[in-house]
């Protein structure tokens, strides 16, 4: 059964890139710790630095794929965190709630949106 709480009460929330709680708005990954937090109960590391630098945030997923925060799946289960690029280089990250991707997009902000549609965005799922 989907926890529709985990998807409802974040949706709509504004993009902020150096926001890091619902009062404030988020970048990716600042709601992705968040929503770790919040449903999980677990802290992930929070990282303050530019998310619109997309190189510097590639090597920052790179690094933690290394080190073992990442490891990639065929089929993610629910919260899994999910990496997505634009090109051949992760940039962006998102969680895998209710069958789609739960993320915060620049201009937009906090969305739940099916894999296909994440595509039709121009990023592809990497894991």
């Amino acid at each position: 059964m989907i926890n529709t709480t985990a998807i409802c009460d974040y949706v709509g929330i504004p993009y902020n890139l150096d926001g890091i709680n619902p009062s404030e708005g988020f970048n990716c990954w600042s709601f992705v710790c968040y929503w770790y937090q919040q449903q999980l109960n677990i802290e992930l590391p929070m990282y303050y630095l530019p998310t619109n630098n997309k190189r510097l945030f590639a090597r920052l997923i790179k690094n933690e794929t290394v080190r073992g925060w990442f490891n990639p799946v065929n089929t993610p289960s629910y919260g899994a965190v999910v990496l997505m690029a634009r090109g051949k280089v992760a940039c962006h990250v998102g969680l895998f709630v209710g069958g789609g991707v739960l993320h915060c997009i620049e201009n937009v902000g906090v969305c739940w949106q099916s894999p296909d549609k994440v595509e039709q965005i121009g990023l592809k799922i990497q894991g």
